[in-house]
């Protein structure tokens, strides 16, 4: 039975015996949940020897219910996905996704509705059943800036008050295609932004540019130390986001903002605002705390990680 389960799904996913069939900490966690796990083992033999029950461990995440259910409740009825992380330590303190599903439906022993929900919710074209959080690719717009900002500060090259062309339009290198700012309008209204304007304002074209006096590599290899092509396992794993090799000029300046092939996951953006909040430093995110056996003994805790330094202080 599960408490406000459209609110958790994407956390705990469900259990059902009856199907074999499991999603979220049901899935990543079932040895330990079920007390099979090698953590378990010297319990079990006591179990078995004073003729007692197996018992399963619990569980305990990092999530903060407060912060889920603020989140819950903020994104209502609107399509979309909501993480958020502590920087210094890496823990997940909310994992929300909308819609939803109400968990309990999967979980039932009646096989018969089990199928026909999850069918209907298979069928949804709003998909509710996928973890938004991890599992879904977009491309991540302005969000992207950041990292931008960060290859240029890392190279030495650039500081915040460094300048560059602000017209109103700009011709992408080698194509007759034109981009403008949000505004279709100057960013700012001045001839010039600097690095600082451009990130404040979101400006697109200067840091367009920006992306192609750096190169694609330049950028890729900032893209990557904030985790860009590469999996995380929470124990929940994400899809990999993506910044793609061999761009050309015109491609790299729709990179910089977030555009062309560029795609990441919710949880992808949050690592981003993370690693710099976290003076540089980018912890892995982890959504797990500890494992508690049925006697209240820890049978296992996980610490907080680096994955790597993401910007230079």
């Amino acid at each position: 039975t599960y408490v406000d389960p459209d609110m958790w799904a994407p956390v705990t996913g469900y259990s059902n015996p009856v199907l074999d069939s499991r999603t979220g900490i049901e899935q990543a966690m079932n040895a330990e949940l079920s007390g099979t796990s090698g953590t378990a083992f010297f319990q079990r033999i006591e179990q078995m020897i004073s003729g007692q029950k197996p018992r399963g461990s619990s569980v305990v995440l990092s999530l903060d219910a407060t912060v889920q259910r603020a989140a819950y409740e903020a994104l209502g009825d609107l399509e979309g996905a909501v993480v958020a992380i502590e920087p210094a330590t890496g823990r997940i303190l909310a994992l929300v996704t909308s819609p939803s599903f109400d968990t309990n439906l999967l979980a039932s022993h009646d096989t018969t509705l089990v199928n026909d929900t999850f069918a209907e919710l298979d069928a949804d074209p709003l998909r509710p059943l996928i973890n938004r959080t991890l599992k879904t690719l977009n491309p991540p717009a302005s969000t992207f800036k950041l990292v931008v900002a960060a290859a240029a500060l890392d190279s030495g090259k650039y500081t915040p008050e460094s300048t560059f062309p602000n017209p109103p339009t700009w011709v992408l290198p080698g194509t007759t295609t034109s981009i403008s700012n949000y505004q279709g309008d100057t960013c700012g209204g001045a001839e010039t932004a600097t690095l600082a304007t451009a990130l404040k304002l979101s400006c697109n074209i200067p840091i367009a540019q920006l992306a192609v006096e750096l190169g694609d590599d330049a950028i890729r290899e900032a893209a990557e130390k904030f985790g860009f092509n590469h999996e995380f396992a929470l124990p929940l794993t994400s899809a990999i986001s993506v910044f793609d090799s061999g761009l050309d000029d015109a491609q790299t300046a729709l990179s910089g903002f977030g555009q062309a092939d560029v795609t990441a996951t919710p949880l992808q953006v949050a690592l981003i605002s993370a690693g710099i909040a976290n003076d540089g430093v980018l912890m892995n995110p982890r959504m797990v705390d500890r494992v508690i056996g049925p006697d209240l003994s820890v049978q296992q805790s996980f610490e907080n990680t680096e994955f790597g330094r993401a910007l230079e202080k």
